[in-house]
């Protein structure tokens, strides 16, 4: 029944639509089958508005919890914290790493003897912290390079990498190592390493450095018009803000880290009901 029109598209034939038989099941077998479908529907509309309200939480707790501009502390803290906050130049928190150029080309997903962070997978695949045991990362494909890299550029637990390039303003996103056991790692491509000079909470700084606060500072720094991208020496441009509580920097971390947690589920979950519907529509109609 498909027709190509005058303009190149796909079209429908209405007289072979016609002829074309539907086969329909009693009433009842109906009435169960949009029963159904209907509950279905439901439970998709339903976990689809519970992710949406879970990413607004997230984002009204950036706010709140992080100072803005002009603030020397947030407007909403856990119990028993007081003090003001501390904001220093970028270069008082890190040191830069170095990284590697390699392509997509140059890495596989099965095997070799380090793992390469490209910035593709910063802006899309990551969350805020990276758990080997949880987080695909691919191996660099060339055995003798990534033993040069190894030695040169490997990164350790707390290490952020940022990516300096987007084709938007999500360029500057980041990631914190959270847990990297006996694995090799390095940064790749368009991306920039950084090691703390002093200690931080496991997941303060991922969180921090992602949120508006932070990264509305990079707006005005950014560069390029198709590709947006962002420097080294920008970065030295930024100041980053911590409470010097420790406990403090923990509570806060592992707040979002239970809220990007629930979001995830949901986000499987939501995924799991439309595969469920989508096999449901070929296998329950004939």
């Amino acid at each position: 029944m498909k027709n190509t029109n005058s303009g190149g598209l796909l079209s429908v034939d209405i007289k072979g639509l016609l002829k074309q038989l539907f086969f329909t099941p009693s009433k009842t077998e109906q009435q169960q089958i949009a029963s159904y479908f209907k509950s279905l529907d439901a439970l998709i509309q339903s976990t689809t508005k519970k992710i949406a309200s879970l990413k607004q939480l997230k984002y009204a707790s950036f706010i709140s919890m992080f100072p803005q501009a002009g603030e020397v502390k947030p407007r909403v803290r856990f119990k028993g914290f007081k003090e003001d906050w501390k904001t220093v130049p970028f270069d008082i928190v890190f040191r830069y790493l170095k990284n590697n150029t390699l392509s997509r080309a140059d890495l596989n997903e099965t095997l070799g003897s380090a793992r390469n962070i490209h910035y593709g997978d910063i802006l899309i695949k990551f969350r805020t912290l990276i758990d080997i045991r949880k987080d695909d990362l691919p191996y660099i494909t060339n055995h003798f390079l990534a033993n040069q890299l190894i030695n040169n550029c490997k990164l350790q637990k707390g290490d952020i990498v940022f990516a300096d390039a987007a084709e938007d303003s999500t360029v500057g996103k980041c990631t914190e190592i959270a847990f990297i056991g006996e694995e090799k790692v390095v940064a790749g491509l368009h991306t920039i390493p950084c090691r703390t000079l002093f200690e931080f909470s496991e997941g303060y700084l991922g969180f921090y450095l992602n949120s508006p606060s932070y990264h509305n500072q990079l707006l005005p720094l950014m560069q390029g018009t198709k590709i947006s991208s962002i420097s080294k020496s920008a970065l030295l441009n930024t100041s980053i803000s911590f409470p010097t509580s420790i406990a403090e920097q923990r509570q806060i971390a592992s707040f979002f880290r239970s809220l990007d947690t629930q979001i995830s589920l949901e986000t499987q979950r939501l995924d799991k009901l439309k595969q469920i519907k989508s096999a449901c529509l070929d296998k329950m109609f004939v």
